[in-house]
């Protein structure tokens, strides 16, 4: 197994190397950022088949989300007023997605136009559901969880698009709640998580956090 973090960029030169190396055919795991198609075609999308990844929003090139209300929402709002960009982009679409969550932040302020009724909405989300997000996947946060979405679905490239697998994992059920120590104490961060060692399963889904010490 090869899992490759990376940037688009080198994303594309990884996949490419793997290709060519004809001698070892390991099942290749893509980060998010790393999978779209701006990424996969350069390398040549025959060249990357069973490629595995996961997502949290809506691929625009995926026809099951051909009638989703919010995807032709964007989709007729991206022709309008951004006529010169790719609806198909993924990142074009991650966008959407990113907009619409700082929406419902937005909607959220007890007290508005401050920065700090933005920050309380922020860390006070709970099961947010936003349009062009995955079904299962939402956004939750709390005073010491600054991570809005753990729930990632598993996809496998084939053929010219990515396709879903699986059903979401989320991280919380798998790794459960942040520790005590990650919370409180003298310089604690609550934007981290616990420092940890992952073990993965074939498919690359994490099983428990190992702690380093």
């Amino acid at each position: 197994m090869l899992l490759d973090v990376t940037t688009p960029k080198f994303g594309s030169q990884a996949l490419a190397a793997d290709a060519r190396n004809t001698r070892w055919n390991p099942l290749h795991i893509v980060n998010n950022v790393s999978s779209s198609a701006a990424v996969l075609k350069p390398v040549g999308l025959k060249n990357v088949q069973g490629v595995v990844s996961a997502t949290y929003f809506k691929d625009p090139v995926d026809p099951q989300w051909a009638n989703d209300p919010e995807m032709k929402a964007y989709q007729d709002t991206m022709r309008k007023y951004a006529p010169d960009t790719d609806p198909a982009n993924q990142f074009n679409a991650c966008g959407w997605a990113v907009a619409s969550s700082l929406h419902k932040a937005l909607d959220a302020m007890k007290c508005p136009t401050t920065r700090e009724g933005l920050r309380d909405a922020v860390r006070g989300l709970k099961d947010v559901k936003v349009g062009l997000l995955l079904p299962g996947v939402t956004l939750s946060t709390g005073s010491h969880d600054a991570f809005p979405i753990e729930t990632l679905q598993l996809m496998r490239f084939k053929g010219e698009r990515w396709q879903l697998f699986g059903k979401p994992v989320d991280s919380r059920e798998e790794f459960g709640p942040l520790t005590k120590s990650a919370q409180e104490g003298p310089g604690a961060d609550p934007f981290r998580r616990p420092r940890t060692s992952l073990r993965y399963r074939p498919l690359g889904i994490p099983v428990r956090p190992v702690p380093v010490r």
